[in-house]
């Protein structure tokens, strides 16, 4: 790893060199700290995969602070106390590095084959196997994901500690994007697609042209006409209209009255807890 003085440009002055076994290497660097991941098993010619973190606080006398053993690392990136590390087939990696000998391990996104990382302001880019993801940070540990894959399959994810609780799958062919249903074929598909079609044939009294097709093995396509595409403020007065109409007939639907009894129970007793 070497250090040059960019003043002029033209002319990059050398200033040091930190050497480290022959290894493809990308680094990144903040204040004090350059972050280097050394990739083995390959042409680059190292024979160990790891994170290097070295003190550049004397641009003259750089020190290894420590080394910490990754599986299959690419490129990395840092935003404010974040370290993310992209670990090839085994992920991308989140660190808190504010403890440089004690690096956090804070998240591990298993499902992705990660090779570079661009964190941005409010959205972090990665790149993976044929595959474009964009990231959003929260709490360090929530993500909502854009995938673009060379299939023209875009899919949208949202999930919390790891777990996924919202997907989204879309073709795009060229003019608009269709929403599309996927189902894994473990778990009964007859029943799976005989509920679908029900479901969606109960709705068409009430939206006339929506309609369900079958476009892969395991992919069906939810066809909505654009008529139902409504903005924030026209959906927020629909649920403002369906709310007076709870007023006039004097009571919430059946399926409401639970949800509303756990959520005042809950409400209720965790101010209790609170006042204690």
């Amino acid at each position: 790893m070497f250090i040059y003085n960019i003043d002029k440009p033209e002319t990059p002055l050398f200033i040091s060199e930190f050497q480290h076994g022959t290894a493809c290497d990308p680094v990144v660097v903040d204040d004090n700290y350059a972050y280097i991941t050394l990739r083995a098993g390959n042409f680059c010619g190292a024979f160990d995969s790891s994170l290097e973190i070295v003190d550049i606080s004397d641009i003259y006398n750089l020190k290894l602070i420590k080394s910490y053993t990754m599986d299959n690392p690419y490129g990395l990136g840092i935003k404010d106390n974040l370290l993310f590390i992209c670990d090839g087939t085994s992920g991308l990696k989140v660190y808190n590095k504010g403890n440089i000998e004690e690096l956090e391990l804070l998240n591990t996104f298993k499902d992705i084959t990660a090779y570079d990382v661009i964190p941005m302001e409010n959205n972090l880019l990665l790149i993976g196997e044929n595959t474009l993801y964009q990231y959003t940070y929260s709490n360090n540990v929530s993500r909502q994901v854009f995938t673009y894959s060379g299939d023209k399959l875009i899919t949208i994810e949202s999930s919390y500690n790891g777990e996924l609780y919202y997907k989204y799958v879309f073709t795009y062919n060229g003019d608009s994007l269709q929403e599309v249903i996927e189902y894994d074929y473990n778990e009964g598909v007859e029943e799976f697609v005989g509920s679908l079609y029900n479901a969606v044939d109960g709705l068409t009294s009430k939206y006339p042209g929506i309609s369900v097709k079958k476009i892969g093995d395991k992919q069906w396509t939810l066809e909505i006409p654009e008529k139902y595409s409504v903005g924030h403020e026209a959906h927020f007065g629909q649920v403002t209209e369906q709310y007076l109409q709870y007023l006039i007939d004097g009571k919430l639907p059946d399926w409401e009255v639970p949800n509303m009894i756990v959520k005042y129970y809950t409400t209720t007793e965790g101010m209790k807890a609170a006042m204690k």
